[in-house]
């Protein structure tokens, strides 16, 4: 999988369309009742029981990890404790005690910089910091300004380059929002282009006009294009002639990016930001790229944008973009594209989502769309929804669409029915799963304050 060639299109459909997932990291908002914080332990403990008991060991791990951030809604230094002591190699108990951070940021900013100070490397200690200060921005700016100019600090200490560089793009990010005139002061010392479109992403919703200025300075012609695309996307809510400026000059500038793949996928950024007022010319440019992969995933892109403004049209637009998924000879991409379409479908077209989905023989491409699927059948019709993933003939897919229908029980306070599918679900991680979801929902659904 980590070898397959992602299309730019297809990445950029993930972020624009991508859903809420499960077991994803919930804030709790507010203090939940004593009741609640002790049924929700109870879960937890449940969930810690079945994962202590799968006897492969990076199963065991992975399955301890889900556990984290549920736990960390009701008890931070246990939360950490177990991250801390997981024996995973890879990035994701570092991802975990970084999002706890995070999450404290707005609520507990002492014990979020805390965190965030106690990551071994400069460079992730840097990094976690501008989490915290790039949430603290939105409820205390002169706290996030003060733990921006602590990373500043941080990154003159580092005696390597590389890693000094990266710590001043990290408080770069954290002063984006609090205080852009430092950002933007900052970023004319960054060489690094993907770093400086990132400033422009974080920048864009609030000071389009400075990440404009750093968007067209950026050397680089494929990242200054997807740092021009931000700024399009934002002036498009407010300035919609401005941004459409913006994106003429992308046009205009996208034969200087070299690698075909990279400028087709900034062409079909392109044309998800021309469809809004002009879908004539922006299924043209849908039309002209070459890979079928990427055209089909900007087409579908293009159809759910005008789905309710010209059906007749959107349906034509699936079909072709279905066409294109056909015409790949290699049965991996096939799949690859198919899955796409069906992901991009699910949210406005669920029942075309999931006869695109049967079409996908590869099982490690039919989980996300199958997921975003189901997610809108529960929405419509739960009792439906659930009959629909009991019917599902393999045991991997009855069990991903089962995590979403227990996730929406739990969010509609049908605690016990989704305890009890939780509990039906045979294979011990996704058990885990199911019910760290439970209990994240008891604790942050405004109910059961």
């Amino acid at each position: 999988m980590l070898a397959r060639r992602i299309p730019l299109s297809c990445l950029c459909l993930l972020l624009s369309l991508a859903p809420a997932v499960s077991a994803a990291r919930v804030v709790a908002r507010e203090r939940p009742s004593r009741q609640t914080k002790a049924r929700a332990r109870a879960v937890i403990a449940e969930a810690l029981a079945v994962a202590k008991r799968i006897g492969d060991e990076e199963t065991r791990e992975d399955a301890l990890l889900k556990i984290v951030s549920p736990l960390s809604l009701i008890d931070v230094d246990r939360a950490l404790a177990l991250a801390r002591r997981s024996k995973v190699e890879e990035g994701w108990p570092q991802d975990e005690i970084i999002g706890i951070a995070e999450d404290l940021a707005k609520t507990n900013p002492d014990k979020a910089i805390a965190i965030a100070d106690s990551m071994g490397w400069e460079t992730l200690r840097a990094s976690a910091l501008s989490l915290v200060a790039q949430a603290l921005a939105e409820v205390n700016p002169a706290r996030s300004r003060r733990v921006a100019a602590k990373i500043l600090r941080l990154a003159h200490t580092i005696a390597d380059g590389d890693k000094r560089a990266q710590a001043v793009s990290s408080a770069a990010y954290a002063f984006a929002r609090a205080d852009p005139a430092t950002a933007v002061k900052l970023a004319k010392s960054i060489q690094d282009a993907g770093d400086l479109s990132h400033i422009v992403e974080l920048l864009a919703e609030t000071d389009p006009r400075r990440a404009l200025g750093i968007a067209a300075g950026i050397r680089d012609n494929f990242y200054r294009a997807v740092a021009l695309m931000e700024v399009s996307r934002a002036l498009s809510r407010t300035q919609p002639s401005r941004a459409h400026a913006v994106v003429e000059r992308v046009l205009k500038e996208a034969p200087g990016i070299k690698d075909g793949d990279l400028r087709e996928g900034i062409l079909g950024q392109c044309a998800t930001e021309l469809v809004k007022t002009g879908p004539t010319r922006a299924i043209r440019l849908a039309r002209s790229i070459q890979k079928a992969d990427d055209r089909g995933s900007i087409l579908c892109q293009l159809a759910v944008a005008l789905a309710k403004r010209h059906p007749a049209q959107a349906k034509q637009l699936i079909e072709e973009a279905l066409g294109a998924a056909r015409s790949i000879t290699d049965g991996y991409y096939r799949d690859f594209a198919f899955s796409h379409i069906a992901y991009g479908l699910a949210a406005t077209y669920p029942d075309k989502a999931f006869a695109v989905w049967r079409m996908i023989h590869s099982e490690p491409d039919r989980g996300m769309p199958l997921t975003a699927i189901f997610r809108q059948f529960a929405k419509r019709d739960l009792e439906g929804a659930l009959a629909k993933a009991k019917r599902l003939e393999n045991a991997s897919d009855r069990t991903a669409a089962l995590l979403v229908i227990v996730e929406q029980l739990a969010w509609t306070g049908k605690d016990d029915r989704a305890l009890k599918l939780a509990r039906s679900i045979t294979d011990d991680s996704s058990r885990v799963e199911a019910l760290c979801d439970v209990a994240a929902a008891m604790l942050s659904r405004r109910d059961n304050r």
